[in-house]
Formats: C-alpha cells, sequence, structure tokens
C-alpha cells in the first residue's frame, strides 16, 4: 500500500546535475552574473562533469538533449513561488496555492487564495522579495552523460518560461509524444520589453532559453508528413492528358505526356503496354521522391523522348533505390523516438 505523500508520488528518475544561466553565487543573498551566450554545468558527479566538459567545453550552449515524458507539462513545470530563509514559504498558480508552509513547518495542499495578492492589495509598493515570483523547471536527458538521470534547467524569468511553453507545447501538437525526440537546448538573444528606472518600459536584449527539434529529424519528420499528405487510391492527382504538356516553374523540367521513344533496339512500341507501366512506373516514382523531398534530377522533354527503356528502367531503380533509403532514415528516426 502507498503510503499518502511518500510513496504515492509517481514515477520519478534521479536528478545528475543541473544547468545554470549564471554564474555561481558570490553571496548567499547575491546571485551570481548572467552568463548570457551559455550555461553553467553543476554536478557532484565527476564523471558527470567530465563527460559535459568533454562534450560542450568551457562555454556550453546548443545542447543535444531528450525527454522522460509524453508531454509538455510532465517536462516542464512552472509555479509561482515564494522563498524565504532557505525554505519554501507558498506555490501557487498566481491565485491559488497548491503547497504552503503552515507554523509547526508541515505544509498543506488545502488550496487557499495566494498570499501574495492579499498583500500587494494592501500595499500596491512593497518590495517584491515579500512576494511570490515565477519558477520553471526543465529536466532533460543529456544523452552524452550515458545516464538515466536527469538535468534540471531552472529559471525565474517570464520570457523564459513563456518560451519553453510554447516550444514543448509545438512539439507535442506535432508528433503527440516528445520522448525520443532529439532537441536543442540553446540560448539566444532576443529584445524584450523590461521595465525602466523612470517607471517606464524600454526594450533590452537578453539571452533566452529555447529548445527545438534537431535539423536532422526534422528533416526526416517532415518528409514523412509530405508522404502521409499525398494523395492516394481514387483521390490521385490526374495527370496531364495526352499530349499536354507541363513544366517544373523552379527546374524548367517540361514533360510530353505522349513523347516518342526513340527507334533504337531497346526501345519498345508506342502501343505496348509494358512500356505505358514502365512511364507510368516513371512519373509516379518521381511524384513519390518529390513528395519526400528527396533529389528529383530535371529531366528536358527532348533528352526523355530519347531514352530507351532500358534508361527508363535504369532510372526507375536508381529512384527507388533512393525511396528505400529515406524509408529506413524515417524509420530509424522512429525506431529511436519510440
Amino acid at each position: 500500500m502507498a503510503i499518502i505523500g511518500l510513496t504515492d508520488r509517481g514515477a520519478a528518475f534521479p536528478r545528475i546535475g543541473m544547468l545554470h544561466k549564471g554564474a555561481p553565487k558570490p553571496s548567499e543573498n547575491r546571485p551570481g552574473a548572467d552568463l548570457k551566450d551559455h550555461f553553467r554545468f553543476a554536478s557532484g558527479d565527476a564523471e558527470a562533469l567530465q563527460r559535459f566538459a568533454a562534450v560542450y567545453g568551457s562555454k556550453p550552449n546548443n545542447i543535444r538533449v531528450m525527454f522522460y515524458y509524453a508531454t509538455a507539462s510532465a517536462n516542464f513545470d512552472a509555479w509561482q513561488e515564494h522563498h524565504s530563509a532557505g525554505a519554501l514559504k507558498h506555490r501557487c498558480d498566481g491565485q491559488r496555492c497548491v503547497l504552503s508552509l503552515l507554523p509547526n513547518g508541515t505544509y498543506s495542499h488545502e488550496p487557499i487564495p495566494c498570499p501574495s495578492i492579499e498583500l500587494k492589495r494592501q500595499n500596491p509598493a512593497i518590495d517584491k522579495k515579500h512576494l511570490c515570483r515565477p519558477v520553471g523547471r526543465l529536466k532533460v536527458i543529456i544523452p552524452e552523460l550515458q545516464r538515466m538521470a536527469y538535468v534540471l534547467v531552472q529559471t525565474t524569468s517570464i520570457n523564459d518560461i513563456l518560451e519553453l511553453q510554447g516550444n514543448l507545447e509545438a512539439a507535442e501538437a506535432l508528433r503527440g509524444d516528445l520522448r525520443g525526440i532529439p532537441f536543442i537546448l540553446s540560448r539566444r538573444p532576443r529584445k524584450v520589453s523590461t521595465p525602466g528606472d523612470n517607471g517606464q518600459r524600454a526594450r533590452r536584449e537578453k539571452w533566452l532559453l529555447s529548445v527545438e527539434p534537431e535539423p536532422q529529424w526534422v528533416a526526416l519528420r517532415l518528409a514523412s508528413m509530405r508522404q502521409a499528405a499525398l494523395p492516394t487510391g481514387g483521390d490521385r492527382l490526374a495527370l496531364p492528358a495526352a499530349g499536354a504538356s507541363y513544366a517544373d516553374p523552379e527546374t524548367g523540367e517540361i514533360f510530353v505526356d505522349d513523347a516518342p521513344e526513340p527507334e533504337d533496339e531497346g526501345a519498345a512500341e508506342p502501343d505496348d503496354e509494358a512500356n505505358d507501366a514502365l512511364i507510368d512506373r516513371f512519373k509516379a516514382l518521381r511524384e513519390q521522391l518529390r513528395g519526400l523531398g528527396g533529389d528529383v534530377r530535371a529531366i528536358k522533354q527532348a533528352e526523355f523522348a530519347a531514352m530507351t527503356v532500358a534508361q527508363i528502367s535504369a532510372e526507375n531503380a536508381a529512384m527507388e533505390a533512393q525511396i528505400s533509403e529515406i524509408y529506413a532514415d524515417i524509420e530509424s528516426m522512429e525506431t529511436a523516438t519510440a
């Protein structure tokens, strides 16, 4: 049986380290200087520190990460929190508390109004240190560490929280499951609106967090999406009518549907059913390869008219091989992300 509050909290991997946006604190009450264009990896595990430094060096950025859990909410949580004297006073959603420190030193999960709301109502000029503030916590896997343990990325920036939440929700909507997708966690400069000393807001450069899928995975995913979106069966796009010509505006590629075969030993008769099937296969393979983002060689009308049956067959075989390689890459990536 579960012990309420102890053994009923669900599965959780151990934490092996943290990625900080700032330098170490010079004192307990002073935060470290913002590192701007890189992170600082801290860990009590000497092997993890060594592995990380070997890959990312002394100023790490653009870090390869993955996620343990399927949803954005399971990998990233953000709350309003008030910390004082080394203790969490309360955690809330900005309106109601989900965790509150009681006078006897224990915590209560009973929902109550956020104390900061009343404090601000009573004193609009109150020092922010007496109020709760946003805290976002992102749990990531760093594959190079080769450990079943997560690295915590913590931020108190509203802009970071907005960015990470949007990034993860978009990736989740694309695939439905974040597990296994290779991501890049980075800090990037952006102009954001911040309060000024005179009470007016000004735009300043801040190095914000972002997380996006790796370009290689995106390329394969887009190819898969293009292929899935191609019409099939009765919905198939009609080919040009006999005698009609069409051209690719980007490559200048031109086809004439009834282009004659040359009169040579390998050519088939124009009314040969096998020849018609071969040409239909040729056109279908080119459309499929385009949909997958493959390399489709531009062929002019004259070149197509001069091709023999053997040459068309060779083109078909080359396209089939390229399509097979693309599908193998997609399957390999999908297997890795399953």
